[in-house]
């Protein structure tokens, strides 16, 4: 290369800023900042001090020369011969090659120790100090870690949530496969790694005001350790009824003073009681003396449903179908095939005068009368057959209201002021005809046993106490013992869809906490994509619940994806709220508003370089939004840097002297690379913005954490081209044409050159005027489409995309192998902008 030391006409000032210079560069370089100069100094000072950095140098070609000092780290890189378009006098600038910042190959695999030196871990390991934050309110359910861990297991296995679930590229985690996937990760651990991550729950439990507020913690295992919660989980009748039976015995109450009221797993849905305890069935004999005693006869549980009186007169009428099951469900079996018939018979009648006739046999008031009767009778008996078969007695009860005669389950009479009236005799028909004899008498509701909600699920089942000296709690919800729960919170005994429906319908204590949840889970989303990436433990004091990254919504919002039983959530962070989670976890201080992180494209903290996905791959791949790379560098600058574009940026101006390199020919189809020599640079201007970050109730800077405003400029062989605003442009409505496997039937063929000549007599609207450099796009024809040439280059295509929706060009990315027939089928016919084949 030929470059001057300076232009300093006196010597004295001329060494003294070839040493200043020299001094800064080799200075910032060790410190492993990329460098760009302009001038010959800092060349000077590496042939005088024998220190040899990595080097990209553009001119003609650029080229990349590897050094390999071990002094310099690999971020630190010398960039030589760009144009200088600065309005200040220096001669040393950051800079960085914006093609250094992607990076090929598998992922990198990092490892990293904690101890007592090191406040930092990774992402995966802050997973323990969730699940500490979890078991802090879980109390007597997680005496210790491994009770924690055991519990979240039994729930996996319940929903069937495995290592199948495992973070894959591109998937959405929720927060219940984040904490499931942190207890599975738990069992793979060595002895070392088991003490360290029973440490950071340990830190959860301390600070669990991470997860939820002081004094806020919801009920364990996500409130279904509420017994109303429990039990509405729980699969059907026979399960909620044995779990409030144990359940007094648990908690030490008389059987006798209660019943249990549930509605019925069958299609009947019936209101159903049952026995605490078995009832004892007394018998009067005469002993020898001639006094007559009661012996316990038999003792049995037993069950009673609820029937009103139009039930209670139907089964009084239809006794003989009640007790022969078998006539009853073939009288109907008949019916039905009688009603099969006739229909037939309307349908090859149709059109003729009898076909009224049948139809009017079939609506006959009587005929369907008989049937509801015969269906409800057939219902009641095998409801009957279906209790009996447990080994419990099956009997009918009346309810009496307070409010009303009517024999009917209402809404207001679920908790109280419901009464019962039952009958001593243990046969079934006989009970029901001394019901409808007692219900008409004048005392009836009188003799009624009187009955109170006191505790469970009034809606599913709930424990209700019959004698009135009994002290009910109002508004409280007991929590039994972990080892009540522990024989039915089992595969077999609890519901899957009835968890979810839980986790959507929840307390407002844990759907907050559920909220913070699917927080962690997004941020593990996002670091997932940055391997190497640490936490700072110091996160653990702030709350986040207030945190302001998070878009906060209700736990109701929960899909399912297809068929999958995997519960997803409905959205994932845009891009700025992604960089202000990152500058929260990384910092473990910062609160900041993602509103004023719109414009960042990048972020800068320690020794990480946080880019968007999207300034690091091909415009016809679509990262999503939450997608931020981490590479190796710095900018320089103590604390967290983000890197935001200008509101303008800037184009060199047409140059009529440059008229012998702008051709303009008409694009042939040819898949062509002419900007091999392009390059996009990374550069400060002086503009800063401070952010503040609120923690507290005042505002406090307890950071440095500042907007830098950075130009992303086009270079061809070293010669400035313009700035871009790559976000802006790929955010302004980038079509894509369709991927490289064409699936389209009609397509006669793929290959490029005969596909395009074949299309461009029957589809006009793909021919374009080829662009082959720069200054072609700059002075672009006023009409019709362009094609920029820049096959397989994604660093060109991707600083064309944003260039040509600068100059108001619709861009329209097209893949490595086009299928023109697809492509002219895709093309916008009432555009109103101009298109831009990036080819």
């Amino acid at each position: 290369m030929n470059l001057p030391v300076n232009s300093e006409p006196e010597t004295y000032a001329s060494v003294v800023r070839a040493w200043t210079a020299a001094l800064e560069a080799m200075n910032n370089l060790v410190r492993g900042l990329p460098q760009r100069v302009q001038d010959g100094a800092t060349l000077l000072a590496i042939s005088s001090w024998h220190l040899y950095p990595d080097m990209v140098v553009f001119g003609d070609c650029c080229k990349e020369i590897k050094q390999k000092d071990p002094l310099f780290e690999p971020a630190a890189l010398l960039t030589l011969g760009l144009q200088h378009v600065r309005d200040d006098s220096k001669s040393v600038y950051w800079s960085l090659p914006l093609a250094h910042l992607q990076y090929y190959g598998h992922p990198i695999q990092a490892m990293r120790t904690v101890g007592q030196e090191n406040s930092r871990i990774s992402s995966k390991q802050f997973a323990y100090v969730i699940l500490g934050c979890l078991f802090s309110g879980w109390k007597a359910y997680a005496t210790t870690n491994g009770e924690g861990l055991e519990w979240v297991r039994r729930l996996a296995k319940i929903l069937n949530l495995s290592t199948m679930f495992r973070f894959r590229h591109g998937s959405q985690p929720t927060w219940l496969i984040y904490v499931v996937l942190a207890s599975e990760e738990f069992s793979d651990l060595e002895d070392s790694e088991i003490t360290v991550a029973n440490q950071l729950m340990n830190l959860g439990r301390r600070y669990s005001t991470f997860l939820h507020p002081p004094g806020l913690a919801p009920p364990p295992l996500f409130g279904m350790s509420q017994i109303k919660a429990f039990i509405s989980i729980l699969r059907d009748d026979q399960q909620r009824v044995e779990c409030l039976r144990q359940l007094c015995t648990h908690l030490q109450l008389d059987g006798s003073n209660f019943l249990i009221k549930y509605r019925s797993s069958t299609k009947s849905a019936w209101t159903e009681y049952a026995s605490v305890v078995p009832i004892k069935r007394l018998t009067q004999k005469r002993s020898s003396d001639g006094t007559l005693k009661s012996e316990i006869d038999f003792e049995k549980q037993t069950r009673w449903i609820s029937l009103n009186a139009q039930q209670l007169l139907l089964l009084k009428r239809r006794g003989h179908d009640f007790k022969d099951l078998r006539s009853a469900i073939e009288k109907l079996e008949n019916l039905n095939a009688m009603d099969k018939v006739e229909r037939l018979r309307i349908s090859s009648a149709s059109g003729s005068g009898t076909s009224n006739s049948i139809k009017f046999s079939l609506e006959d008031p009587e005929r369907l009368a008989y049937r509801r009767d015969l269906t409800e009778i057939i219902a009641i008996r095998q409801r009957q057959t279906e209790i009996e078969d447990r080994g419990e007695i099956f009997l009918p009860v009346i309810e009496y209201f307070q409010d009303q005669d009517q024999n009917y389950y209402s809404q207001s009479s679920r908790q109280f002021g419901t009464s019962l009236m039952f009958s001593k005799s243990l046969d079934f028909l006989q009970a029901a005809s001394d019901l409808l004899i007692a219900r008409e008498h004048p005392h009836a509701k009188r003799a009624a046993t009187p009955q109170s909600f006191f505790m469970g699920d009034a809606d599913n089942a709930a424990l209700y106490a019959i004698k009135n000296n009994l002290q009910i709690p109002q508004g409280v919800d007991i929590i039994p013992g972990p080892g009540f729960l522990t024989d039915f919170f089992t595969p077999s005994k609890v519901d899957a869809e009835k968890i979810h429906r839980h986790f959507s319908s929840c307390i407002r204590s844990v759907e907050r906490e559920i909220s913070c949840l699917r927080a962690c889970a997004m941020m593990s989303e996002v670091y997932h994509l940055l391997p190497g990436a640490t936490i700072s433990t110091l996160v653990v004091k702030l709350s986040l619940s207030n945190a302001k990254w998070y878009p906060h919504r209700p736990t109701t919002i929960m899909e399912r994806r297809g068929n999958d039983d995997e519960p997803t959530f409905a959205e994932s962070l845009n891009l700025s709220q992604s960089f202000a989670c990152i500058a929260m976890f990384e910092s473990g201080t910062c609160n900041l508003d993602p509103g004023t992180l719109r414009e960042a494209f990048a972020m800068a903290s320690g020794n990480s370089l946080y880019v968007a996905g999207a300034l690091l791959c091909d415009p016809h791949e679509q990262p999503s939004s939450t997608e931020i790379r981490r590479v190796i560098g710095n900018v320089g600058r103590a604390g967290i840097t983000f890197l935001i574009s200008p509101p303008e940026v800037k184009i060199r101006e047409n140059n009529p002297e440059k008229w012998m390199t702008i051709n303009h020919r008409a694009f042939d189809g040819q898949p062509e690379n002419h900007f091999s020599q392009t390059s996009l640079h990374l550069s400060f201007t002086n503009y800063e913005i401070p952010l503040v970050t609120e923690d507290t109730d005042r505002h406090t800077i307890d950071r440095a954490v500042i907007c830098v405003e950075t130009l992303i400029s086009i270079f061809e062989k070293g010669t400035w081209v313009g700035e871009v605003d790559v976000l802006k442009g790929l955010r302004s409505g980038v079509e894509r044409a369709a991927s490289d496997e064409c699936n389209n039937d009609n397509c006669k063929s793929k290959g490029i050159m005969r596909s395009y000549h074949d299309m461009l007599l029957k589809a006009p609207q793909i021919a374009a005027t080829s662009v082959e450099n720069w200054d072609e796009l700059i002075e672009a024809p006023c009409s019709g489409s362009i094609a920029v040439r820049a096959h397989q280059n994604w660093l060109a295509r991707l600083a064309a995309t944003a260039l040509c929706s600068k100059l108001q060009f619709q861009p329209f990315v097209l893949p490595k192998e086009v299928c023109w027939s697809c492509c002219a089928e895709s093309i916008p016919k009432d555009g109103v902008k101009r298109l831009a084949f990036i080819f």
